[in-house]
């Protein structure tokens, strides 16, 4: 069992972008990795962090894991 519930990644996202990131739906792979992570931690959730250090934003999503995907 995880010492925490929680786990938290933190994906900065590239300069010349907009912002951070407003949906996780055109990377598969920002979800998928958390939920790696949280099957080698056995926390059930994740707060992704989306930041974009140019304008010093964030965008947080809470990801649950799927325990269907392993």
């Amino acid at each position: 069992m995880a010492a925490s519930p929680f786990i938290l990644e933190v994906k900065a996202r590239p300069a010349k972008t907009e912002g951070p990131r407003s949906s996780l739906k055109q990377m598969p792979s920002y979800y998928i990795q958390p939920q790696l992570e949280m099957v080698c931690t056995g926390a059930q959730y994740c707060i992704l962090e989306s930041y974009h250090p140019e304008t010093q934003q964030a965008s947080f999503f809470l990801v649950k894991r799927d325990n269907i995907m392993f």
